[in-house]
């Protein structure tokens, strides 16, 4: 119930916000180019119907800076982070950055211990920044979790759970960014 914004879009991210409402970044295709959309839900019950926040944006992935609590955003132009600078509660419109130029990536998270994450638009590795300080920090290019993925989440278990070219699979050992994926049918 209420799962599409529209009829015309495909959710391409979701994330929790400040008010642990849900959110999307949805996308449609217009005259062959890529438009993205912020929606929330009106309440934080998930049937509720979704409410457009900010159209023709330009961010793919967002999440919160776990420091600041200001959404950050993965930018469709370039694929670098951008930190929004609050116009008001519900508008999304103007971004600083980009943020520490560098490798670009697809999406961005937090891992457990509070380092950031993201998956690189390339190759669709796993990076993890060096240090906790992400706006100063480089993406490790040594340290890498060379799995295929297209979007994680962790599961309750401390383990990353992804959506891979070989369909859904989970890490074996939570707190191990390094840990091998199995598919999830074959995880005990």
């Amino acid at each position: 119930e209420n799962g599409a914004v529209d009829d015309k879009s495909i959710i391409v991210d979701l994330l929790y916000d400040k008010d642990k409402r849900l959110m999307c970044v949805s996308m449609y295709l217009e005259d062959n180019e890529r438009v993205y959309n912020i929606y929330k839900k009106e309440s934080r019950d998930y049937t509720s119907k979704w409410v457009l926040v900010d159209s023709d944006n330009v961010m793919k992935s967002l999440c919160y800076d776990l420091d600041s609590t200001k959404l950050l955003g993965v930018s469709s132009y370039d694929s670098q982070i951008y930190q929004s600078k609050f116009m008001s509660d519900i508008s999304y419109d103007h971004w600083n950055g980009p943020i520490n130029y560098d490798i670009p990536m697809r999406k961005i998270m937090f891992d457990k211990d509070n380092f950031m994450i993201g998956i690189d638009l390339v190759n669709n590795f796993i990076y993890k920044k060096k240090t906790i300080n992400w706006k100063t920090s480089d993406w490790d290019t040594e340290n890498i979790n060379k799995t295929k993925v297209y979007d994680l989440f962790y599961d309750k278990d401390g383990c990353f759970i992804a959506a891979t070219p070989e369909g859904v699979k989970k890490q074996l050992h939570p707190g191990d960014f390094n840990s091998v994926f199995i598919s999830i049918k074959d995880y005990k």
